[in-house]
C-alpha cells in the first residue's frame, strides 16, 4: 500500500536555492605571472571554489528580499518563490543563514490567526505542503514539520520528517491515507517509519484509526516495497461459508509483473465441498501500437453433500478484448473481441451483474483488415466468428472468413470524372468469399463427427451494369446489367429413393437415401438482368385560416414501382438440378449443391420477371409557437413514416402476390415513441384433417373472396418506451451551485429517472394467434447527492410472474463508499453489502457480507 511514497529527498534539494548573494571568488589573474616554469612552480594558486548551482537559479518575492551582510543571512518576504532546474518552492517566508548553512521556510499568520503561505516543494510529479522546513547543505540533513504529500491516489501526513545524509527519512507520528480532506476519516496511524528512497519502508507498529476513533486493528511492524515500478507478490485470499458449497477461499493466487508492458494474474477458488476454479487475467499495451485484456476462468463445481444428489457440472469462460492504435498502421487492422463460455456460467457465477445474467446471445469475432494506399479499390480481410445461444446451447462457428475485393471500378471514366454520357456509369466489380463453418449442440462441437459435417467453400462473383436516366422528374431509370457467380465446393449430394426389404418384420418399405459425395467441383451462373423503376416523390398541403393554432399539414408521399426481367438462359448456362422418383411415384426435382454453404449458383435457366410496388409516408404539422422568436412557429411530426411495399411474380403459374409488409414508427411527445411492423396476406388459406392430424396450406383464392377483407394480418409487432426524468440541465445546476446553503438539499429537486419498455408480438399465420407481450422498466433516484438508489425488472405476461429483479443502494462516504444489492425473487436470490475505501490502493480494507444464490439451495 505504500509502493507510490513519493521520494521525500527532493525536498531537501532547495540546498541549490540559497547561495544567491556575496558568492566570494578566488581566481588567480594568469596575466601577472611570468612565463618562468620556476616561478609559476614556486607560486601558490588559490583554486576556485567548487560552484553548488550546475543551473540557473531563479528567484523573487512579492514584498521584499533584503540581505544582512553583517550576520550573512537573507531573507524573502510574501509569496516568495525559487526555482532551480525541476525544483520549485513556494512560501510566504523564506531564510538563509550562511554561517550555518541552512535555508528555513514557513509560512506565517495573517490578521484572524491562522497560517497562510506554508511551503509547497515541488519536483517534476513529486509535491507536497508543509508547516515549516529547514535544511543543511553541509551536513545534508534536514526536518520538515507537518508535511502533507499526494501522489495518485495517496496522502502522507507526518508531523515530523527528518532526513538522513544517506538520503534515508525518517518519520514520526505519521498518517497514511486516501482521503483528500485536510483532516481525513480514517487513516493508518504510523507511530514511527523509515523510507529508503527506491526501496523500501520500515515501519514500527501502526494500527487503523477511523473519525479520529483508534480501532484494534493493527500490526506491530510492516515491511513494504518503496517502487514506482510494479512488483509481482502474492495474491491473499477472501474467506467465507455458502450453504451448498461450504467454506471457502477466492482469488488467492500470485501476481507476475513481466515488464512494463505486460503482466500476469493467477489465482484460485476452493470449496471446503469439493468445488474448485482457477482464473488467468493479463492485461497488456505497447504505446501507439496496441492493447489488450485476456480472462481465462474454469469452474469443477460440486453443490450440496457427498452423495447421489449432489450437483456436479463444469463450467469455463473465455473472454479477449484487443484494440489497436489508430496511429499504428493507416492501412492494415487488427481487433478482437472475444466472450465465449459455457452454458450456464452466466447464471451460475455472473448473477450478481444483471446485463450478463440475462444475455442468452454471445458473439465473438477476431478481424483482419487490409487496404492499399493511393485511394486503392483492392482490399482484404480475414475474419473468425462465434454465436452462441445459451437457451438451446447451439453454437456456430465461423473459422476462417476470407475476403478479397475490389471496389466499383468505371470503365469509361476519365481521371476528371464524368463527362455526362451514357456510359460513364458503366462499371465493373470484383468480390471473392472463402468459409469454413461449423454448426452443433454445445458438448458435441468439437468431436470428429462433427468436424466431418463441417461446410467450407469458395465463391467469387464479377457483377457488370450500369443506370441510365430516362426521365429525372419521376426519378425513371433503366439499369441492364450481367452477373458472373463461381463457386469452388468440396462436395455435393444425391438423393435416391431405396426400396429397402426387411426380412425380420416381413415387410418392405422405401426411404430417400441422401447420400454425400466428397469431390472438388466448380459451379457457375449466368444473371443477365434489366429493371425499370421510378421513385416520384409528391407534396400535398393542406393550409389553415389566419390566427388558427395550426399553420399547415404536410402529407409527403413517395411511391415507388419497379419491373425486373430476367431472360431464360436454359442451354447455354450450366444446369445443376437433378431429379428422382418418390415413394407416390411424383417426380422431384433437387439441386445438387442445395445443402452447400452457398447454395447453387444462381442462372437464368428459367425466365422470371417480377413488378414491386411500394408507398412512403411522412406526415407533419407546423403550429404557432412563442418560443422560437425566429420563423415563430415549429414543426411537429404526426407520423415519422408509414411505408407499404409487396411484389407480383410476373411468370407464377398462381398465387403471384407477395405478402404485403408494413413498418411506421412516430413520436407521440418528446420521449415517447411507437414502433409498429407487419405483414399482411392477399390469400386465403384451407385447413385439413389427415389422420387426426391438422394440416393448413395457404390457396389461391384471395381472402377477399371469403371474407370480405382485403388481407388478413398474419403479424403485427408493437414496441414503445418512455423514460421519465427530474428537470435537468445546465441552467438548473448553474442555480443550484448559486443557491445552495452548506448541508441544505432540496427534496423537491430529487434527481431521479425511470424507464418503461413494452412490447408486444402477435403472430396469426393461421387460424391460430399467439400474443406474447413483456414488459421491462428500470430506474434510478438519489435521496440525497450521496445517496443513490437503482432498481430493474420485468414481467412476464404469459407467465405471470416477475423476471430477474435488481436492487442496489449506493451511499458516497467521501473516502469510503457503501453499496448493497440484491435480488429477491426466483433462483437468483442473493444479497451482497459492502463498505470499503474507495482507492485501490486500499482497497483491502473494507468489510462485506453476502448470501448467493448457492446459498438458497439453487
Amino acid at each position: 500500500m505504500f509502493n507510490k511514497l513519493p521520494i521525500y529527498i527532493t525536498a531537501f534539494l532547495i540546498l541549490q536555492c540559497v547561495i544567491i548573494t556575496g558568492q566570494e571568488k578566488n581566481v588567480v589573474d594568469t596575466s601577472l605571472v611570468k612565463k618562468d616554469t620556476a616561478l609559476v612552480d614556486s607560486l601558490s594558486l588559490k583554486k576556485k571554489k567548487e560552484q553548488p548551482f550546475k543551473s540557473k537559479v531563479t528567484y523573487a518575492a512579492d514584498d521584499s528580499i533584503r540581505f544582512s551582510m553583517s550576520s550573512k543571512k537573507v531573507y524573502m518576504y510574501k509569496n516568495s518563490q525559487i526555482n532551480y532546474d525541476n525544483i520549485e518552492l513556494k512560501s510566504e517566508r523564506v531564510d538563509f543563514d550562511m554561517n550555518k548553512s541552512v535555508v528555513y521556510a514557513k509560512g506565517i499568520k495573517d490578521s484572524t490567526g491562522k497560517l497562510m503561505g506554508n511551503p509547497h516543494f515541488k519536483q517534476s510529479a513529486e509535491e507536497f505542503d508543509a508547516k515549516d522546513l529547514s535544511y543543511n547543505f553541509k551536513s545534508k540533513k534536514g526536518i520538515i514539520h507537518d508535511i502533507i504529500s499526494e501522489q495518485d491516489e495517496s496522502f502522507l501526513h507526518a508531523e515530523k520528517t527528518k532526513k538522513e545524509s544517506n538520503g534515508n527519512i525518517n518519520l514520526i507520528k505519521g498518517k497514511y491515507t486516501t482521503c483528500d480532506a485536510e483532516h481525513p476519516h480514517f487513516y493508518l496511524a504510523l507511530t514511527k517509519a523509515i523510507v529508503i528512497p527506491e526501496n523500501q519502508i520500515v515501519a514500527g507498529p501502526a494500527y487503523l484509526v477511523m473519525e479520529d476513533i483508534p480501532l484494534p486493528i493493527g500490526i506491530p511492524f510492516g515491511f513494504f516495497p518503496n517502487k514506482k515500478n510494479s512488483a509481482s507478490g502474492i495474491l491473499l485470499p477472501t474467506y467465507g461459508e455458502e450453504a451448498t458449497r461450504g467454506f471457502f477461499l477466492r482469488d488467492g493466487g500470485y501476481y507476475f509483473a513481466l515488464s512494463d508492458n505486460f503482466d500476469l494474474r493467477l489465482t484460485g477458488d476452493i470449496y471446503s465441498k469439493g468445488t474448485w476454479g482457477a482464473t488467468a487475467a493479463s492485461t497488456y499495451r505497447k504505446r501507439y501500437k496496441f492493447n489488450g485484456v485476456f480472462n481465462l476462468r474454469y469452474y469443477r463445481n460440486k453443490i450440496g453433500d457427498e452423495g447421489p444428489d449432489q450437483q456436479r457440472s463444469t463450467d469455463f469462460s473465455i473472454r479477449w478484448n484487443h484494440g489497436q492504435e489508430a496511429q499504428a498502421n493507416p492501412y492494415q487492422r487488427f481487433s478482437a473481441s472475444v466472450d465465449y463460455s459455457s452454458q450456464k456460467f452466466n447464471k451460475r457465477h455472473n448473477y450478481t451483474n444483471p446485463a450478463q445474467y440475462l444475455t442468452n446471445q454471445k458473439q465473438s469475432s477476431i478481424s483482419f483488415n487490409k487496404s492499399w494506399p493511393n485511394n486503392s479499390p483492392v482490399n482484404l480481410s480475414a475474419n473468425l466468428r462465434h454465436s452462441q445461444n445459451s437457451q438451446n446451447n447451439s453454437v456456430s462457428l465461423t473459422f476462417p472468413e476470407i475476403s478479397f475485393n475490389v471496389n466499383r471500378i468505371y470503365l469509361f471514366r476519365g481521371k476528371e470524372g464524368s463527362s455526362g454520357k451514357w456510359y460513364d456509369d458503366i462499371s465493373i466489380s470484383y468480390t471473392s468469399n472463402l468459409v469454413n463453418k461449423i454448426q452443433a449442440h454445445e458438448d458435441s462441437l468439437f468431436i470428429s463427427k462433427t468436424l466431418q459435417r463441417m461446410e467450407n467453400g469458395f465463391k467469387h462473383s464479377i457483377p457488370f451494369g450500369t443506370s441510365i436516366k430516362i426521365w429525372k422528374k419521376i426519378n425513371l431509370n433503366l439499369s441492364p446489367s450481367l452477373n458472373y457467380n463461381g463457386m469452388l465446393y468440396t462436395n455435393y449430394i444425391k438423393k435416391n429413393q431405396v426400396l429397402h426389404n426387411d426380412s425380420i418384420n416381413d415387410t418392405t418399405y422405401t426411404f430417400l437415401d441422401i447420400d454425400t459425395v466428397s469431390k472438388l467441383t466448380y459451379a457457375q451462373g449466368f444473371s443477365p438482368s434489366l429493371s425499370l423503376a421510378a421513385n416520384p416523390t409528391l407534396y400535398g398541403t393542406l393550409k389553415f385560416k389566419k390566427g388558427s393554432k395550426i399553420e399547415a399539414i404536410r402529407h409527403v408521399l413517395r411511391p415507388s414501382a419497379g419491373v425486373s426481367f430476367i431472360p431464360s438462359l436454359k442451354g447455354f448456362a450450366p444446369d445443376y438440378e437433378r431429379s428422382y422418383f418418390d415413394a407416390d411415384g411424383k417426380l422431384r426435382t433437387y439441386s445438387r449443391y442445395e445443402r452447400n454453404v452457398y447454395g447453387t449458383p444462381t442462372s437464368s435457366n428459367k425466365k422470371s420477371g417480377a413488378v414491386s410496388l411500394g408507398l412512403f409516408n411522412n406526415l407533419e404539422m407546423k403550429v404557432r409557437s412563442d418560443k422560437d422568436t425566429v420563423t415563430g412557429s415549429k414543426k411537429i411530426k404526426i407520423i415519422d413514416n408509414l411505408n407499404f411495399g409487396t411484389s407480383y411474380n410476373i411468370f407464377a403459374d398462381s398465387m403471384n402476390w407477395s405478402q404485403i409488409s408494413m413498418n411506421g414508427s412516430t413520436t407521440l411527445f418528446e420521449g415517447l415513441s411507437i414502433n409498429v411492423s407487419g405483414s399482411m396476406d392477399l390469400y386465403a388459406y384451407e385447413k385439413t384433417n389427415i389422420n387426426n392430424r391438422i394440416l393448413y396450406r395457404r390457396i389461391k383464392d384471395f381472402e377477399f373472396e371469403h371474407s370480405n377483407r382485403l388481407a388478413r394480418l398474419t403479424s403485427l409487432s408493437f414496441s414503445t418506451g418512455y423514460q421519465f426524468q427530474s428537470k435537468q440541465g445546465e441552467k438548473d445546476e448553474k442555480e443550484k451551485k448559486q443557491n445552495a446553503i452548506p448541508g441544505e438539499y432540496d427534496y423537491f429537486k430529487i434527481p431521479w429517472s425511470f424507464s418503461v419498455d413494452f412490447d408486444l408480438n402477435y403472430s396469426k399465420p393461421f387460424d391460430k394467434a399467439e400474443i406474447l407481450p413483456t414488459l421491462q422498466f428500470n430506474g434510478d433516484f438519489s435521496l440525497t447527492e450521496k445517496w443513490k438508489i437503482n432498481f430493474s425488472s420485468g414481467y412476464d405476461v404469459k407467465a405471470k410472474k416477475i423476471t430477474y429483479t435488481n436492487i442496489g443502494i449506493n451511499r458516497d462516504l467521501h473516502c469510503w463508499a457503501m453499496s448493497f444489492s440484491c435480488s429477491p425473487f426466483g433462483e437468483t436470490k442473493y444479497y451482497s453489502f459492502q463498505i470499503n475505501v474507495k482507492s485501490a490502493m486500499l482497497k483491502d480494507i473494507k468489510y462485506d457480507k453476502k448470501k448467493s444464490n448457492y446459498d438458497y439451495g439453487f
